[in-house]
């Protein structure tokens, strides 16, 4: 009686969830990074597993529960910070959150009116800035296009001054945003100089980077440019990193799942 077993049965290879389903259905909660990457995959869940009825609505409960919870996050500026109620902000959790919130916009989920524009308007004004690191940057302009609020003057400064010298998950980012610019031309100029290898980040950094995390991105990425070919290959090798025993952040997770999710 001290044995169990998992049987997972999908149309999609390579992808074994039982290890991660206690994580990914739950309640979000803690600092930003970890109830966005809580939410976040639960977006997609249902594309991936077909669950009883009852798990359906306990998805649809702690998305919608915690996008209201997003609001304590909320500062007077628009920006939301790293703790509920606190002063400390993390620019690149900001954006995070702002990603899911856009994606769950585009599902149809319900975003209050003023946690979104108020977040969008700083992000654009951060924009404007030109400032931050080339990563943070790319980021920024990508998921602002996707809310589809390019900011061309920035994503211009940034292919003129720092193409040569940009990461590939960066020019993969800026890259994206362009296309949803209605730029294909200039987003496939880009990714002409750009792989998809990706380098590893030290244990504490204020990206949460890792090299899953930003094959991830590339990943929605190349979904957004129509790199299909890339897509597969990218889809094939994240399904099997969180399939194995590897410990990863709750933020690399987050992000590889629903990426995965906007692919399949």
């Amino acid at each position: 009686g001290s044995n169990n077993a998992t049987l997972t049965i999908s149309p999609f290879p390579n992808i074994n969830f039982g290890k991660r389903l206690k994580w990914l259905i739950r309640y979000p909660y803690g600092c930003l990074e970890q109830t966005t990457s809580a939410l976040y995959p639960q977006l997609y869940l249902k594309k991936f597993i077909q669950y009883p009825a009852a798990y359906a609505d306990e998805i649809d409960h702690n998305i919608n529960s915690g996008i209201q919870r997003l609001r304590n996050f909320q500062r007077f500026s628009g920006n939301l910070s790293y703790w509920p109620y606190s002063e400390k902000v993390n620019d690149w959790a900001n954006l995070y959150a702002g990603h899911f919130m856009v994606s769950a916009k585009e599902l149809g989920y319900h975003i209050p009116d003023d946690l979104y524009e108020n977040w969008l308007s700083y992000v654009k004004s951060q924009s404007r800035k030109s400032k931050g690191s080339i990563l943070r940057r790319s980021y920024r302009v990508y998921v602002l296009a996707l809310a589809s609020k390019a900011s061309l003057s920035e994503m211009n400064i940034l292919r003129e001054n720092h193409l040569k010298k940009m990461a590939n998950v960066e020019k993969w980012l800026l890259a994206a945003a362009y296309k949803l610019a209605g730029q294909a031309d200039v987003a496939k100029d880009i990714i002409n100089s750009a792989s998809t290898e990706t380098g590893d980040y030290s244990a504490f950094n204020k990206s949460f980077g890792s090299s899953l995390r930003d094959k991830s991105l590339i990943l929605e990425a190349a979904v957004v440019l129509e790199e299909f070919n890339t897509a597969d290959q990218l889809a094939l090798h994240i399904s099997k990193s969180i399939s194995a025993n590897t410990y990863y952040s709750t933020h690399s997770l987050g992000t590889a799942i629903s990426a995965l999710g906007k692919y399949v």
